[in-house]
């Protein structure tokens, strides 16, 4: 059957189509099913194995995906159960920034006010007295990362245990189908179907239809195709680096982000006995860099690169030598999935000159990519769900919507951008792993935006972070992440120096066995999980 244009007489929007399955489909689906609830919206899907993103097997997030499904009504414990997720308090930097670093950045803040004086002006002048101080040792998110234990925040707001936050590390292909299936009890259709044409509006050039190539409904001829005309107001991008839509129809440029270095990536996943530490852990690589994370299922190494420094097969040699895993086995199974033992994907930091051209939003891969050091693409999607619902078009002419998502989408990439790029400054490349490396060489001496020389200078200076519009990363993760990867300021408040020596350091060595205490009170993420699910 074909799906003809509602009639709207008000110019209001009655059909949305989303181009695109997989992780960031079911998000945007699943997003503006619920957000768009009593509308009357019909909300499509069409899944063409050429267009979808090719999920990884699994993505890490930061807190705000809790937000988001909180909005959804989605019960977390429900969601951690059905789809294996796991827990994440913080990052782990393993001699990232030199052969002794062993630090965690969690999402939370760390210390306690003295004084009216925040806690980072004290550790600075233990630093400054040359007296090293881990500064992870004063979050009790870092300590329980550090020690595998993990509990949900107390609602008591003077309890310590208020003060953890956390993200999940999560399988798409288990998180996008448990989407699916919350979009279509919402009554989201899906079709899947080859995308053979896009007929758009000769007098304004927005897209009015797509016809899809697919299967014959039941009862026709076995085996039989047909192509399907979907008439729609608005269409949604999800058609990962292809960009079928707001690229091939709109022709907008994606414009490469120079800072970040890695262009591919290889992958490996491997089963798991103990879903070990609530964290994901960054190392340095010869080319590039790692990033372990773990699900209650499975282990997925990945190993971030660039083609021009490194081929494919070199990446995979490296990577099966830091896995330690046997290379003549060409698949696994996990958690009823079987997955190969590796997979290359190619993936050019950078984004779409906009992300919003007529009736058509790119979100995902088709509007930009960013490496997933601290902040990944599940982020950015819901973010852009999010934005799209506040700003989405009603009546008449959209463009100051238009203008401001695209604004809005721009400055969160530049600079969620602004933080990765900074992991290359602060490598050490005098490991024996990159002080002979090409790669290395080149990200020591790329530039970086006037946004974070200016970031560096102020910190430098006095310890002080400048928080922007629209930023992602809090001046709390800011600080930790610049002080974590020994960038120490040349001075801290005043009024520091004047408290006498011996108090401040009784109040610190309090604060750090009071964290030590609440996290060792704490269970283990592998039972909290056991018992989660079980009660499930």
């Amino acid at each position: 059957m074909n799906y003809p244009a509602l009639n709207s007489i008000d110019g209001s929007i009655k059909r949305i189509v989303v181009l695109g399955g997989g992780m960031t489909g079911w998000t945007v689906a699943a997003g503006l099913a619920n957000g768009l609830q009593g509308l009357n919206i019909e909300l499509m899907v069409v899944e063409d194995e050429n267009y979808n993103e090719q999920d990884r097997y699994c993505e890490t997030s930061t807190p705000s995906v809790l937000a988001f499904h909180k909005l959804l009504g989605i019960k977390e414990q429900d969601l951690v159960a059905k789809a294996g997720a796991s827990y994440k308090l913080a990052t782990h930097y393993n001699q990232w920034a030199s052969i002794r670093q062993d630090y965690y950045l969690p999402f939370s803040v760390h210390g306690f006010m003295l004084n009216r004086i925040e806690f980072p002006h004290y550790a600075l002048c233990r630093h400054r007295q040359d007296q090293v101080l881990p500064y992870d040792d004063y979050a009790l998110s870092a300590v329980a990362a550090k020690l595998g234990r993990f509990q949900h925040p107390s609602p008591e707001a003077n309890s310590l245990y208020s003060t953890l936050n956390y993200g999940l590390n999560l399988p798409c292909k288990k998180y996008a189908s448990y989407l699916q299936s919350y979009a279509q009890h919402l009554g989201v259709q899906v079709i899947a179907g080859s995308l053979t044409q896009v007929i758009k509006s000769p007098v304004n050039d927005a897209i009015e239809s797509i016809v899809v190539k697919g299967l014959s409904p039941a009862g026709s001829t076995a085996g039989a195709t047909h192509e399907r005309k979907i008439s729609a107001d608005f269409f949604i991008d999800c058609s990962g680096f292809s960009a079928r839509l707001i690229a091939q129809e709109y022709g907008l440029a994606y414009i490469k982000n120079d800072s970040l270095l890695a262009n591919a990536s290889v992958a490996m996943v491997t089963p798991v006995a103990d879903v070990g530490s609530p964290s994901t852990t960054l190392n340095l690589a010869p080319a590039g860099w790692l990033a372990n994370t773990v699900t209650q299922d499975a282990s997925e190494l990945r190993y971030f690169f660039n083609t021009n420094y490194t081929d494919q097969d070199q990446a995979m040699q490296w990577l099966l030598k830091d896995s330690a895993t046997n290379y003549s086995s060409s698949t696994i199974k996990v958690g009823g999935h079987d997955y190969s033992q590796y997979q290359i994907s190619l993936h050019p930091p950078g984004r779409r000159e906009k992300s919003w051209q007529k009736n058509c939003v790119a979100i995902g891969e088709s509007s930009g990519y960013l490496e997933s050091f601290v902040v990944g693409k599940l982020h950015l999607v819901q973010s852009a769900v999010l934005r799209l619902l506040s700003l989405f078009p009603s009546l008449g002419d959209c463009s100051e919507n238009r203008d401001e998502y695209n604004r809005l989408t721009e400055i969160e990439f530049e600079h969620i951008s602004d933080f990765h790029a900074l992991h290359y400054k602060f490598a050490n490349t005098m490991d024996l792993l990159t002080k002979d490396s090409p790669f290395w060489r080149a990200a020591n001496t790329a530039g970086i935006s006037e946004r974070n020389q200016y970031r560096l200078t102020l910190f430098k200076q006095r310890g002080t972070v400048p928080f922007y519009e629209n930023e992602t990363i809090s001046t709390s993760m800011w600080t930790s992440f610049l002080l974590g990867n020994q960038l120490i300021p040349s001075r801290n408040d005043p009024l520091v120096d004047a408290m006498d020596p011996e108090w401040i350091s009784n109040q610190l060595d309090k604060m750090k066995k009071l964290m030590l205490s609440a996290a060792q009170a704490m269970p283990t993420q592998a039972h909290y999980l056991n018992r989660l699910t079980k009660v499930h």
